[in-house]
């Protein structure tokens, strides 16, 4: 049980990385630092001095950073171990107090930074600044600042080792980036955390964390319309989804990814319609559609937006000779089986049976109109195997009630699909039979269809 638990690792593992964004930078603190491009940098080459031979520093630079900037730095921190002593005495609270904690490490840390710029090396201010960052970035997440949290969490990448410790910075800087859709740093950071995670002493993988920064990292992904990378984070979320809502809707991602085999923006573009459609903006939607169809690339993605687009336009827009027509350019590539009327290929059925509706609707709507045209839209449809087949017979029989057989032939058929009539429908039918007897002198049979007609009227 454990080899297996072990292999599962190692070949997550493998998967993940593979996905790395280009595997050699990643690695590379700066490649995330470098796009902060409105965060200030100056601090930076100071907390990551490492080489002395590169500093020139004198004594009189260590004891005034010491006299003037540590001493003072640190008695003030001292100010705020008061404060938090209060605090868990209950003499006050840590709301009451936080903007009070903010101003007193926010001077804290100038104190110490200015000394850090005189002696990068000196022992005792790094983990005085660290614990001045620490505590500051903390505070401006319970203030709901995060543009003044993003400075700290990022100079801490230079003062903490630790990889766990490092995959909470990594996590929180991409989380601010995507508060604000800078999908780009975002993504690096989601990265860099997962790198981190594989990279800790721990023998065991938190796969809490490690799902939240892959799921993120495909989120990220999915913005930046980099297709095949939020399908590959995407999938291996799966693999760890903590519970049944977030697995589906990693499956809802890929699905959405692979609407048009990779082509994002045309599926948010398909989204968008589909919400102003369902706004009741259906001009706005309809120009939507169009725009759709111009960037849509494969057979499946068009027809859906065709067919949704033809929906809207035939029964919300008032456009049915426009939407009929356009359908009909759809369905007219797919050819059905003359005997049955199915489609040879049945991917294509909910496209001949929309057409099919759309069909008889015409056919009843220029009934009184044009009966030329209407006759025409009901032949159609009875070709068509679908839920709108036996009312056609019966509209066609109905028109054709001056020749008997013919009438009579197109009733038999429509008894076929009885089941697809209503009541009134059917009365209506069994009273054509009856008629159509009638004309032809057949006296007995229209007497049965009769009764049958009067014993649904009872």
């Amino acid at each position: 049980m454990i080899i297996q638990k072990i292999s599962v690792i190692f070949i997550l593992l493998h998967l993940i990385l593979i996905n790395t964004i280009s595997s050699q930078e990643t690695k590379q603190t700066s490649k995330a630092l470098r796009t902060l491009a409105d965060i200030d940098t100056t601090m930076w080459r100071y907390l990551s001095a490492t080489d002395r031979s590169q500093w020139t520093i004198t004594k009189q630079d260590s004891e005034k950073a010491i006299k003037e900037y540590i001493i003072p730095g640190a008695t003030t921190i001292r100010k705020t171990t008061d404060v938090i002593d209060r605090i868990n005495k209950g003499r006050t609270t840590y709301e009451q107090e936080a903007s009070n904690l903010i101003s007193l490490l926010e001077e804290a840390r100038d104190y110490f930074e200015e000394g850090l710029r005189l002696n990068p090396f000196d022992s005792y201010i790094r983990p005085l600044i660290t614990r001045a960052y620490s505590q500051l970035e903390q505070l401006y997440a319970f203030k709901s600042e995060p543009v003044k949290r993003l400075q700290p969490l990022k100079n801490l990448l230079f003062l903490k080792t630790d990889m766990k410790e490092r995959v909470y910075l990594y996590y929180n800087i991409g989380m601010i980036y995507r508060g604000f859709e800078k999908w780009e740093p975002a993504r690096d950071n989601f990265q860099l955390a997962v790198e981190a995670i594989f990279e800790g002493d721990e023998s065991a993988i938190d796969t809490t964390k490690l799902f939240e920064n892959i799921y993120f990292r495909g989120e990220a992904q999915l913005k930046l319309y980099e297709d095949e990378p939020a399908l590959t984070s995407f999938t291996y979320a799966k693999m760890i989804a903590p519970n049944e809502n977030l697995y589906n809707r990693l499956e809802n991602n890929i699905e959405f990814i692979n609407w048009d085999a990779g082509n994002i923006r045309a599926s948010e573009k398909f989204n968008d319609a589909r919400r102003l459609s369902g706004e009741k903006k259906y001009e706005e939607a309809e120009i939507a559609f169009l725009e759709l169809l111009g960037i849509v690339k494969t057979e499946k993605a068009t027809n859906q937006a065709q067919l949704a687009l033809t929906r809207m336009q035939f029964y919300q827009l008032d456009k049915k000779d426009e939407a009929i027509d356009r359908l009909w350019n759809v369905v007219n590539k797919y050819p059905l089986d003359s005997s049955s009327g199915v489609p040879l290929d049945s991917t294509y059925q909910d496209l001949w049976e929309q057409y099919s509706q759309m069909s008889l609707r015409m056919g009843l709507d220029n009934y009184n109109i044009d009966k030329r045209s209407s006759f025409t839209y009901f032949l159609k449809t009875s070709q068509i195997e679908g839920s709108s087949r036996g009312k056609a017979f019966l509209n066609i029989a109905m028109m054709s009630h001056q020749n008997p057989q013919i009438c009579l032939d197109f009733c038999m058929r429509a008894l076929d699909y009885q089941e697809q009539l209503n009541q009134e429908e059917k009365m209506l039918l069994y009273q054509t039979i009856h008629q159509a007897y009638l004309k032809q002198g057949n006296f007995e049979e229209a007497l049965k269809w009769f009764k049958k007609y009067r014993e649904m009227m009872s």
